[in-house]
């Protein structure tokens, strides 16, 4: 008998170890699934018969074309006969089935991630919302409409018509009427851009549905870095019922657990948070600083039946902006994990002005262009779109920091509570959503809002009285000064705000010395160049000149009789109203005359190119009284005659090679004062560096006039005068355009840095024909092209017959008898690559020809 009492508490106690075993193996269902509706769908205009196969994400203009209904609207002045769209009514449609597994979910939503801009939207024939923010996130309750078939219908109005309604009720006009839409604002058209008024489904639109409990919002942020890092966790879960949850925070790398966490939830909202470390962080640092260093985390929570598995992507950083008062103001100055950064970027705008046009490998190929010109960081600027998931991504991965505007530019804004209400949600929604990033470095009000009432003469112009102004001013500060400050910090607190760019206009002393800055003295004032060297502010966040895109660009939108600048189809691509008129007058005040366009195209580029380099090196010589240059801009919406290095096609303007080497970590430049040539090095790395500078004078054949080696330490974060010459004692000035400075930095054998200084205007230069030797030899990924030349070649610009290919530098002085060695990147076996490269240089500019022996 005590046998048997013992083997039947071995079984006993088998079979509770085993039912235990297999509850804990129990597979649990993930709680969430997202079902996209991106099939069948068809547009029309409302009135008419014919339905049309339309693409989702999509916009109205490109599924016309797509149709055939209309003709390329980026070509010539075809966008002048393209107006008509934006006054009409569109209606789009779908049909989809449901099965049961996702109809018998407890909780079904309608998703729509972004709508463009005011629609009426139905599902099975039952309207369930109009919408008014194509910067929104939309979501339904659908449980109880869907059906196993399915109808979804979708009804744009005309956002210019609502534009017109609303200005209506107001007893004053403001300056423009896209004010009252919450609508990207370029594609009403800019300076830079085309007016495409669009509508559609912008973004994707699926159905979630769940069961038990889902993940509202998860916001990891990083409260302290020491030898640990100490990060907060904080859950938003609904849940349908009360329940117990366990929450395991691991690397998906490595598979190191971070965190486990028990929680009891109650039926409904539930919102709670804790501390976990990380031991021996590696941290997110910004190009030419350190390692991006990005933390993939696994989330997994998990009820007795249910789970969902989440990833976020993270990087540990601290940043700040410091603004300190000192003797000349107050600095202005981006601090990354406790070391100052001096900032080197551009402004960037939307990509197209057909939003879903621009893919992942469109991104892929912009950022990792703005990161190859040393680029740390990129406005995303007020007057386009808060930027789509993956542009932020890549500047997370690119080590690129991003000042994000909030989309308010250049204008007035009503202050009536619908609009404050859109707006509150808007922002809420993309701070949520951007704020993880480790590249967000700065939430910014708006762009020029305020510059603007202050500056540009609105309240004459308009006619305003005293009321009229106090409340149209008093709407801004509302806006910008409470309500997103406030939201800023009750869900970014780690991020800093500033209410508006710039904070003073560049008529204002005070310009040059707070805040950010916005220089257009020259462009706008038409200052010469060298007014950049005394218009220095202590960030300057905007300053720009115009160049015409590539001639295979321009030859994309335009015959071959609109080639000059007086047709049709340039000037409709050409938005500003003086543009061309003030490219010219720069031009002729440095470069010899031309009269063919290609040529013209050419010297557009180097005066922009010149005049942009001229402004970076007088802010990086400026450091730490500037700690920040962003030139405006970097990329195109459509192909176009603007300020960008990057055109529409991603074909590279002489600026973006210029800029690449002035934005290098080591720099060096020159200024003459009085015939005194001063030397800087100008260093953003936080080490020293001990190297040697060699100084040479030459001529346009390469015969040396004086030469001078020194030896020097560079200090870590530092911009300092090295050596001075006295040209007086070097030249004449009879011979000042016939001689050049080479300067050159080197360490460890490597040339840091290059510079060449020039002591007349480029069209005062005495150059000569170049002969120019060509050797390529074939590499992996590519092609190595070796050139020589028997002189000097200024600004030597080199182009792939009928092709298009990636080079490594362009538009570069070839020295004289000193082999340049550039690299074509490209995957394609290139026949005949020699015969096929051509040539086009200030050389051949000033000689009307230029002769390329190629063996």
């Amino acid at each position: 008998m005590h046998n048997l009492n013992k083997y039947l508490y071995i079984i006993l106690f088998a079979i509770t170890i085993l039912s235990f075993t297999m509850c804990d193996n129990t597979i649990k269902t993930e709680t969430v699934k997202n079902i996209p509706i991106n099939n069948n769908w068809q547009f029309r205009q409302v009135g008419t018969l014919n339905w049309k196969k339309a693409n989702v994400p999509g916009c109205i203009h490109t599924d016309l074309l797509n149709n055939k209904l209309i003709p390329n609207p980026y070509f010539a002045d075809n966008e002048k006969k393209l107006q008509w769209i934006e006054t009409e009514k569109w209606e789009y449609r779908c049909s989809f089935k449901i099965d049961s597994s996702i109809s018998s979910l407890s909780n079904l939503k309608l998703v729509f991630e972004g709508l463009d801009t005011y629609a009426d939207i139905f599902l099975n024939d039952i309207k369930i919302s109009s919408v008014n923010n194509m910067f929104r996130k939309w979501e339904y309750d659908i449980k109880n409409l869907i059906k196993e078939n399915n109808s979804l219908h979708i009804v744009f109005h005309p956002a210019i018509i609502s534009d017109s309604l609303k200005a209506e009720e107001l007893r004053y006009k403001l300056p423009d009427n896209r004010v009252f839409t919450r609508k990207a604002p370029y594609q009403y058209g800019w300076d830079w851009g085309p007016r495409f008024v669009t509508c559609g489904i912008w973004r994707p639109v699926y159905i979630q549905g769940w069961n038990n409990f889902k993940t509202e919002d998860i916001h990891i942020s990083c409260t302290d870095i020491i030898d640990k890092a100490t990060l907060s966790a904080e859950f938003q879960i609904k849940s349908e019922v009360n329940q117990y949850l366990s929450i395991t925070i691991s690397d998906n790398e490595t598979e190191l657990v971070y965190s486990n966490y028990k929680i009891d939830l109650i039926a409904g909202e539930n919102r709670f948070g804790w501390e976990f470390e990380i031991k021996n962080p590696e941290l997110w640092w910004t190009k030419g600083l350190g390692k991006p260093k990005l933390y993939n985390l696994k989330i997994e929570i998990e009820s007795d039946y249910y789970k969902q598995s989440l990833n976020k992507t993270i990087g540990l950083r601290t940043i700040q902006l410091i603004q300190r008062p000192d003797s000349a103001g107050k600095s202005f100055e981006f601090v990354l994990n406790g070391t100052p950064v001096f900032i080197k970027g551009a402004n960037y705008i939307p990509m197209d002005n057909f939003l879903p046009e621009i893919s992942k490998s469109r991104y892929e190929e912009l950022i990792s262009d703005a990161a190859d010109a040393n680029m740390n960081m990129l406005r995303v600027w007020g007057g386009g779109i808060y930027e789509d998931d993956e542009f932020y991504k890549l500047c997370d991965e690119n080590g690129i920091l991003v000042w994000q505007d909030f989309m308010f530019a250049c204008n007035m804004y009503p202050g009536d509570i619908d609009f404050i209400n859109n707006v509150k949600e808007e922002a809420k929604q993309n701070i949520i959503r951007l704020r993880e990033h480790p590249c967000i470095a700065l939430w910014c009000g708006n762009n020029e809002v305020d510059n603007a009432w202050k500056d540009w003469g609105w309240q004459k112009q308009f006619n305003y009285s005293s009321s009229d102004s106090s409340e149209i001013y008093s709407n801004y500060k509302k806006l910008f000064n409470s309500i997103l400050p406030k939201l800023t910090n009750l869900y970014s607190p780690e991020i800093s705000y500033w209410p508006t760019s710039p904070q003073w206009g560049w008529g204002h002393e005070q310009s040059n010395t707070e805040g950010d800055s916005h220089y257009w003295g020259v462009w706008w004032g038409m200052k010469p160049f060298d007014s950049y060297e005394d218009n220095v502010g202590r960030f300057m966040s905007e300053y720009g000149f115009q160049a015409f895109p590539d001639i295979k660009t321009i030859e994309q939108f335009t015959d071959i009789n609109d080639r000059n600048i007086y047709s049709n189809a340039i000037l409709n691509h050409q938005k500003h109203p003086t543009g061309n008129e003030t490219i010219i007058e720069y031009m002729t005040r440095e470069y010899p005359s031309v009269e063919d366009f290609s040529s013209f195209v050419y010297l557009s580029q180097l005066v922009q190119a010149e005049g942009i380099t001229k402004a970076i090196e007088a802010h990086r010589i400026a450091k730490p009284y500037c700690m920040g240059t962003l030139y405006w801009q970097l990329n195109d919406c459509w192909p176009a005659i603007s300020w960008s290095s990057i055109d529409y096609y991603n074909r590279k303007k002489a600026l973006y090679y210029f800029s690449k080497k002035a934005y290098k970590k080591i720099i060096l430049s020159t200024e003459i004062n009085n015939d005194s040539l001063s030397v800087f090095v100008i260093s953003d790395s936080i080490n020293s560096l001990d190297a040697k500078l060699i100084f040479n004078f030459l001529n346009f054949s390469g015969e040396n006039l004086i030469t001078d080696t020194s030896k020097i330490t560079i200090a870590g974060n530092s911009s300092k005068i090295y050596t001075l010459y006295n040209l007086d004692t070097i030249i004449n000035d009879s011979l000042k355009s016939s001689y050049f400075a080479n300067i050159q930095l080197i360490s460890n054998g490597n040339i840091v840095s290059e510079t060449n200084k020039f002591l007349c205007k480029a069209k005062d230069l005495m150059l000569a024909k170049s002969n120019i030797k060509i050797k390529a030899n074939k590499i992996e990924g590519g092609y190595k092209i070796n050139l020589t030349a028997t002189n000097l070649t200024k600004n030597l610009f080199i182009y792939l017959d009928k092709s298009d290919v990636k080079f490594s530098d362009n538009y570069f002085d070839l020295l004289p008898k000193k082999p340049k060695i550039i690299i074509i990147y490209t995957d394609r076996e290139i026949p005949d690559i020699e015969s096929r490269i051509k040539f086009m240089s200030l050389n051949s500019l000033v000689n009307q020809s230029i002769n390329e022996d190629k063996n």
